[in-house]
């Protein structure tokens, strides 16, 4: 979860989701209205991700709890704005109920977010982000 800075200008969210994508192809998140590259997740990354994904979504669907999804904008603050892409959320029917604009960031937090967190991560880094859920 090493991150750089991509952008010094403050952004909103929807100024975020309206960027464009990372010429390089990293991930990007908004941290403090700032574009932030998070780390790129390799082939293990992708296996656990889905794995969670495919774990969750039946019980899920088959009890009508809410949606289960990967890499979509959770708006967690605002001013200045914070959007966070979990690797794999859950988010109940009142999180799901909150979604007024699905081309925008989701105004909630997920009720449950899956970060999948490589070995290399700086621990300080990981510990800050559980805390912004």
């Amino acid at each position: 979860m090493a991150s750089a800075a991509v952008a010094e200008r403050v952004l909103t969210a929807d100024d975020f989701l309206s960027h464009p994508e990372d010429p390089d192809g990293r991930k990007l998140e908004l941290r403090d209205g700032r574009v932030v590259a998070v780390s790129q997740p390799g082939v293990e990354h992708g296996i656990v991700s889905s794995n969670a994904f495919l774990a969750l979504r039946p019980f899920v669907l088959a009890h009508r709890l809410g949606r289960v999804g990967f890499d979509t904008g959770f708006k967690l603050r605002a001013s200045p704005d914070r959007v966070v892409n979990p690797d794999v959320f859950f988010a109940n029917q009142a999180v799901v109920a909150s979604i007024l604009d699905i081309r925008k960031a989701t105004p909630a937090a997920p009720t449950l977010a899956v970060e999948v967190s490589p070995p290399n991560d700086v621990e300080a880094e990981v510990q800050a982000k559980v805390g912004e859920y």
